[in-house]
């Protein structure tokens, strides 16, 4: 009765330990999956905004340049001669004329990833509470200062 018993007793700690290893390792590898996860979605919010930085980098030569044409037309617009206009810009790359008044409003910084973790609500995969409010006020401040 005592062997019985015995046996029994160890095949029962043998399968509580089974089910408690299983759960543990269960829990550490979705634990494991969030982390992976998370750095993914850091990456890719990195990855915008270096993207981001170069692109403003590449359109501050741009901007100045439309800054300085309408600056021009501001100041002389009374006197200004539409002949000498077209001569003025006729000097520069083509199609000048049509980024100066049509395109020089346009301003899509690449923010896809970041879009994408707001409305999906991947936001709140990231534990990290100061980087969740950093990228809304990021968001933010890039919707209401450039659109």
């Amino acid at each position: 009765m005592k062997n019985i018993l015995a046996r029994g007793g160890v095949e029962f700690i043998a399968v509580l330990l089974g089910i408690s290893g299983s759960l543990w390792i269960d829990k550490n590898q979705e634990f494991r999956q969030k982390n992976e996860q998370e750095i993914v979605l850091l990456n890719s919010i990195y990855s915008d905004i270096n993207q981001t930085e170069m692109f403003l980098e590449s359109r501050d030569v741009a901007f100045q340049a439309d800054s300085l044409w309408m600056n021009y037309f501001a100041i002389n617009w009374e006197n200004m001669n539409i002949d000498s206009v077209a001569i003025a810009l006729s000097k520069q790359k083509p199609f000048v004329f049509n980024t100066l008044f049509f395109d020089y409003r346009e301003f899509h910084p690449p923010l896809s990833s970041i879009e994408m973790i707001m409305q999906d609500g991947s936001l709140k995969e990231i534990r990290n509470i100061e980087i969740r409010k950093k990228i809304k006020n990021l968001k933010k401040k890039i919707f209401f200062e450039f659109f």
